[in-house]
């Protein structure tokens, strides 16, 4: 019995421990607030695409929500991480299954779009930035609260081009689009279209 009652302690020990370490690496890799990938999966899994074949036709969407600040300013950081809960959730449901959609930082979001080219990711961008724009985001007290967001597009397009060079031109489109009024969806650099 003795025998018996370490083993089975012994096998509750040894899954716990398992648990602990998948939880542990899930928490690496995603974004607790809003359950999406995190920066540091997005560049790993993008270097990964950019090196092998499939990186020949590949898009990157940066995408910023417009005028977030004022949200978080006028109802509060809760509000402010329902908005992007919201955000997050809409990005997944419009997505393809094997695109990657992260968490970049604060109110920007990517979207890693293996098998894209220039037509394609910008036709994506588009659809996101409706869905977002069309998604009901209702504050307590105030109503409906309007969420956009600016969409920048960057794609290798038959090139070789490292998840940097991508990460970089689809944010400097980001960037365009903001200066150019907002919500909009801009292309930029390395090899976009």
């Amino acid at each position: 019995r003795a025998r018996a009652r370490n083993q089975i302690r012994c096998k509750y020990y040894q899954d716990r421990l398992r648990s602990d370490v998948g939880s542990a690496l899930e928490l690496a890799l995603t974004d607790p607030l809003t359950g999406l990938y995190n920066q540091r999966y997005l560049r790993r899994h993008l270097a990964g695409l950019t090196a092998g074949p499939q990186g020949r036709e590949l898009g990157v969407a940066m995408i910023d929500i417009d005028f977030f600040k004022s949200v978080n300013d006028r109802y509060g950081h809760p509000e402010g991480d329902r908005a992007l809960k919201l955000v997050a959730a809409t990005l997944r449901a419009n997505t393809r299954v094997f695109d990657s959609v992260a968490r970049y930082g604060g109110e920007e979001f990517s979207v890693v779009m293996p098998g894209s080219g220039p037509e394609d990711a910008l036709e994506a961008a588009e659809r996101l930035r409706a869905a977002t724009e069309s998604a009901v985001f209702e504050v307590p007290g105030v109503g409906r609260v309007p969420l956009t967001i600016s969409v920048g597009v960057a794609c290798a397009n038959g090139r070789p081009a490292s998840a940097d060079d991508l990460i970089r031109a689809a944010d400097t489109a980001l960037y365009q689009a903001k200066r150019d009024g907002r919500p909009r969806v801009r292309t930029s650099g390395v090899a976009a279209v």
